[in-house]
């Protein structure tokens, strides 16, 4: 059998002595209502159920912000997708950053609510820039700013922003300590980046607070 492959699921060729051979991969909407149940039936006429999810960002900041939207989708994750496997243990990973307290992500990695969800929260920064190193950096973003009110292109005012960047980067990146710096290349100006252009919401929880990765084990 070769690939299969829709809009929503994609069927792996049949492969000898492959592990992931037959393998069907099968992508949903948090709110859909295919969840429940879900299951693939071979040409051969044997069910198959999921054995593993990935849940990835099911949450925005509207419905982070909505208690009825973060009970409903705590209750689909606890009542319908980790009972998609059946009779069979299913194992999971919930990918999600943390918007607000008691929102998604915050609640599924308090270890005391719920405790099966081995939940890790993570930041970007050890620690932001000095307060003087924060000067440098609001130049920086005015640069940036000013550039495009005056009609120039994003792409070619982050040139710029990066050009001042990189004429003071010893001092700009003084104190900041990335929590991953091998993630992506210039970490720290791309997360300053996040940081400059969203402050209120990124430094309550994106930089100080977390990101979220949670797992259950099948």
């Amino acid at each position: 059998m070769g690939w299969d492959c829709t809009a929503s699921q994609v069927i792996l060729p049949t492969v000898e002595g492959s592990a992931a051979s037959g393998s069907i991969i099968r992508c949903a909407g948090i709110c859909t209502s295919n969840l429940r149940g879900a299951n693939h039936v071979t040409e051969e006429g044997v069910t198959l159920r999921p054995d593993i999810f990935l849940a990835d960002d099911i949450q925005d900041k509207k419905s982070a912000k909505s208690n009825y939207q973060v009970e409903a989708r705590i209750d689909i994750l606890q009542s319908d997708v980790l009972y998609m496997g059946g009779e069979e243990e299913i194992a999971g990973l919930l990918a999600c950053t943390a918007i607000r307290e008691d929102d998604v992500a915050s609640r599924l990695t308090n270890r005391e609510e719920f405790p099966l969800w081995n939940g890790i929260r993570t930041k970007a920064f050890d620690s932001l820039p000095t307060e003087k190193a924060m000067e440098l950096w609001e130049k920086y973003w005015q640069i940036i700013t000013a550039a495009i009110v005056n009609g120039e292109s994003k792409a070619r005012a982050m040139e710029l922003g990066t050009e001042y960047y990189h004429g003071n980067q010893a001092a700009m990146d003084d104190g900041c300590v990335p929590v991953w710096p091998e993630y992506k290349k210039g970490t720290i100006q791309y997360g300053m980046n996040l940081y400059l252009s969203d402050k209120p919401d990124q430094t309550a929880v994106s930089f100080r607070s977390s990101c979220t990765l949670a797992t259950l084990d099948g």
